[in-house]
């Protein structure tokens, strides 16, 4: 690489004190002389923000920053507007790094003008030779995703620079196509958010890639690990069902949200009665609010669906990077 690129790794972080210091210093052990850490503490309350500030605070690389508790597309938006660097790089929290991992990924951002991000490759924390996602496919009809190559060993499989939909997990975006997009969506809050905006950068026009060669190791986790950090079934069908509705009357045209939304909204249905049977109710009172959140928060979805429209690129978005509608698994 003839010009290290300035990078500002952005951590966001929610109650991630079992996780925050390990991920730190293995970022702060990377092989790429021109980095900053910022970490964006989205109002922790396990002590995780204290010992970023007490281990970490007196480098001059990593950045501590505050704010109340909005979740992570907030986060992650707070940590672009203090960044210094041409790059953004978003990084999970729960996530280690191999040494080189950051140069081999801002070698696939920068090598075309055309790519606007770049996803590294996430093998399972505990299974280090097992792929957790190698990017994503968008269902678009439902705004969820089907993971890439998940489960396969990473020797059984040789991969290139493929085209995908870039999960925030561990993805580099050059901060002009970040603030051309406008960012991400803090009404999507968390859980897929980077969905829709991975699609917003393929509406500009760019492309998203794999770096195969960098490796970040990410933490697959159990329910009890994810209750720690503020999971809960009530909350993720809330932001599942809003975002996944959100999502389809943003980013459909005219034709598609006439077949999208009544599919969207029988699936949700369908969940209802699953869980109603499993007597989840908690769950289901997630669904509902979600359901009432997109009718109280209609006048804005369609005011940003408009802004889309009409200054976003109308591309075609490659095959490869969603599943068509007769295909999609869970249409069969």
């Amino acid at each position: 690489m003839n010009e290290y690129h300035f990078v500002s790794i952005i951590i966001p972080n929610y109650n991630g004190k079992q996780f925050i210091e390990s991920c730190l210093r293995t970022v702060l052990a990377t092989d790429y002389p021109r980095f900053e850490i910022i970490v964006v503490d989205d109002g922790s309350t396990d002590g995780s923000a204290e010992l970023v500030e007490e281990r970490f605070g007196q480098g001059n690389r990593v950045r501590l920053v505050r704010q109340d508790n909005k979740g992570a597309a907030a986060a992650k938006n707070t940590g672009a507007k203090v960044a210094t660097g041409d790059i953004l790089c978003f990084l999970d929290n729960d996530t280690e790094v191999e040494p080189s991992w950051l140069k081999n990924l801002v070698g696939v951002l920068m090598g075309d003008e055309k790519v606007g991000a770049a996803q590294s490759l996430l093998l399972d924390f505990k299974n280090r030779n097992t792929i957790q996602v190698a990017g994503v496919k968008i269902i678009p009809y439902l705004g969820l995703a089907v993971p890439i190559m998940q489960g396969h060993s990473i020797y059984k499989i040789k991969l290139n620079q493929i085209e995908i939909c870039g999960l925030s997990a561990a993805l580099a975006v050059k901060k002009h196509v970040f603030f051309e997009v406008g960012g991400f969506d803090e009404h999507l809050a968390k859980y897929t958010e980077d969905l829709d905006f991975s699609l917003r950068i393929w509406f500009k026009g760019y492309k998203i890639l794999l770096a195969s060669r960098s490796i970040v190791y990410h933490w697959t986790k159990p329910p009890k690990m994810r209750t720690s950090a503020g999971f809960s079934s009530y909350d993720f069908n809330f932001h599942l069902t809003k975002n996944s509705i959100r999502f389809v009357l943003k980013n459909s045209d005219s034709l598609e949200l006439l077949t999208y939304l009544p599919l969207n909204l029988l699936f949700h249905c369908a969940r209802i009665l699953l869980l109603m049977r499993k007597r989840d109710f908690h769950a289901v009172m997630g669904i509902l609010r979600g359901f009432l959140w997109n009718l109280v928060n209609l006048r804005d979805t369609f005011i940003e669906r408009s802004k889309i429209r009409s200054v976003l690129v109308k591309v075609k978005v490659p095959s490869a990077y969603r599943l068509p509608l007769r295909r999609g698994p869970l249409c069969r």
